[in-house]
């Protein structure tokens, strides 16, 4: 009677196999399966699953922009996390360069990235992103970044399509040598904190082709505010 009971029961989401789960967690958003991970140690299991060969978008934020409320416990499980294609981080003062390094270094396939608003990211936390050979989307506002990233994307061949820098920490030389290296970029978002970026559109204009779209309403030109492409 009990074997009888037992082959009888009903299927629960716990006999799923490894192949099912994966298909679940592609439908899956970052907080829905960590909220999952919690419910028990099964669900545990079936999330890391998930995580590691579902999920492919990640958003994180934190409006605040408050250490306090940037929980580093939130990104225990982001560890897990080695098939994503597209990643946005926004503000998130805890998550800094070890994190971020080790993050990007497990997800090699990343085709769209963005950081935004992380003063405790520097070069140092995404130089990985110099192996992500299908990157073709690139945002970065007001990190902390400097020309030896942009020298790396140029030495590992990585050719973009979008790029936005905003408020880095690079060099107009290192922004020519830069955009040198990227005939494929259709839509550039431009703005350095003090420099005069007029220089910069003269290279965009002779190593860009294909360029579509030009934004530079956030950054500096000359006192006349002209510029001659």
């Amino acid at each position: 009677m009990d074997n009888k009971a037992t082959s009888d029961s009903p299927t629960t989401i716990y006999d799923l196999p490894h192949n099912a789960l994966v298909r679940i967690g592609r439908f899956l958003n970052w907080f829905n399966i960590v909220e999952f991970r919690l419910c028990s140690r099964k669900c545990k299991e079936m999330a890391e699953v998930m995580l590691e060969k579902g999920l492919k978008e990640i958003s994180l934020s934190n409006d605040l922009d408050r250490d306090v409320n940037d929980d580093p416990n939130q990104y225990t499980p982001i560890r897990y996390c080695t098939k994503l294609r597209k990643c946005e981080f926004t503000s998130m003062n805890l998550f800094k360069d070890k994190k971020m390094h080790q993050f990007l270094s497990n997800n090699p396939h990343l085709k769209e990235v963005s950081i935004r608003h992380m003063r405790n990211t520097t070069t140092a936390g995404i130089l990985p992103l110099a192996n992500c050979m299908n990157l073709s989307k690139l945002t970065l506002v007001c990190v902390p970044i400097d020309d030896q990233f942009l020298r790396r994307l140029t030495r590992h061949k990585i050719h973009l399509v979008e790029v936005e820098l905003t408020h880095l920490k690079i060099t107009v030389r290192g922004a020519r040598d830069f955009f040198r290296a990227q005939p494929l970029l259709e839509k550039i978002t431009l703005a350095m904190r003090h420099d005069d970026i007029r220089p910069c559109l003269l290279t965009i204009s002779k190593h860009c082709p294909k360029l579509k779209s030009l934004d530079i309403h956030n950054a500096n030109l000359n006192d006349d505010n002209e510029c001659a492409l």
